[in-house]
């Protein structure tokens, strides 16, 4: 059991990382289409 938690524990963190950084650089592209859009651009 605690080898599972050892092991399962780290994965978990990473896999939340990963999925934040992606979720943020999603926003981050949709923020700077709005401001493309803002100054006139395509």
């Amino acid at each position: 059991m605690t080898g599972v938690i050892l092991l399962g524990g780290p994965l978990l963190v990473v896999l939340g990382c990963l999925y934040w950084v992606l979720s943020f650089s999603k926003e981050q592209e949709r923020v700077n289409t709005e401001r493309w859009k803002a100054q006139g651009a395509k």
